[in-house]
């Protein structure tokens, strides 16, 4: 019995070895796995302008971005004078950019073919409001300035 329990010790010695083994992972698997982990759609923070708290939660800066980017365009249409032959009421969808350097520009613009034949200037206005803004302060992943892509819809009306 002594026999026994002696070589059941030492068979566990010799098992238990490869417990205590690290497993070891090249840089280049590390790399693929944490490109794995991280959530390429989501960024840590929104894009800011100086109006904007960046100690503000998460919300609250896309919320002051989205509100100051309206605002600006909104305050810029209502400058111009907007004359249709028949009433309109649509909405017009401006694919926004605000690259790493905080550039901000109209990448895209998505209107009806009517609101586009009755106010043929309105594109050129849309985008020249967008680039009136002043530069903000760029989003952030991982504390690394990227580019970011909005989508401001815009009610046009006239009567």
């Amino acid at each position: 019995m002594m026999k026994t329990f002696v070589l059941y010790i030492i068979l566990c010695f010799c098992v238990s070895c490869n417990f205590f083994e690290t497993e070891k992972i090249t840089s280049e698997e590390f790399y693929q796995e944490e490109l794995q982990s991280i959530d390429w759609n989501e960024i840590d923070t929104y894009p800011l302008f100086k109006n904007c708290d960046e100690s503000q939660s998460k919300i609250s800066q896309k919320d002051c971005f989205e509100t100051t980017l309206s605002k600006h365009v909104t305050e810029f249409l209502q400058q111009k004078e907007i004359v249709s032959t028949t009433p309109i009421s649509e909405n017009i969808f401006i694919g926004i950019v605000v690259n790493q350097e905080g550039k901000i520009y109209a990448e895209s613009i998505v209107a009806d073919s009517l609101v586009t034949s009755q106010l043929p200037d309105l594109e050129a206005w849309l985008t020249e409001s967008v680039e009136s803004l002043p530069p903000a302060e760029p989003a952030l992943k991982r504390g690394i300035p990227v580019k970011t892509r909005f989508l401001l819809p815009v009610l046009i009306q006239t009567d």
